[in-house]
């Protein structure tokens, strides 16, 4: 199915965007005092999506959506930018650094790639 490899960076970027959302109305009753509670929710929410929702997503990807497709490789950078949109979304004076997060999407997409080899070429030795 040629579309999930198109529709599942788009989908993906989506959750990540309704998670993020979600933790910024978690923030907003706190933000009239002092600004500290939003800004720790606010960076909660961003390092869980950043270090745990959007590397499994980049693996989930790769290992679902990529493994018989030819330009695999262009795939993962589309995923990663698509994945990177959101953040840019919520925090638009972030915009420098939306590198490091596009990276590091990047890398685990790439790793989601890796095959295990087969144990049959042990057997033979």
């Amino acid at each position: 199915m040629k579309f999930k490899r198109w529709l599942f960076p788009v989908a993906s970027a989506v959750v990540l965007l309704i998670i993020l959302l979600l933790f910024y109305l978690a923030a907003e009753p706190y933000s009239y005092d002092t600004g500290y509670g939003a800004l720790a929710i606010m960076m909660n929410g961003l390092i869980f999506c950043v270090a745990i929702v959007s590397p499994a997503l980049s693996v989930l990807y790769s290992k679902i959506c990529l493994s018989d497709s030819t330009n695999k490789y262009y795939f993962t950078l589309y995923n990663s930018l698509l994945l990177t949109l959101p953040i840019l979304i919520i925090f638009l004076n972030l915009i420098v650094f939306a590198f490091i997060p596009f990276v590091w999407y990047e890398i685990w997409g790439l790793i989601g790639l890796i095959r295990k080899k087969s144990s049959e070429k042990e057997e033979t030795n």
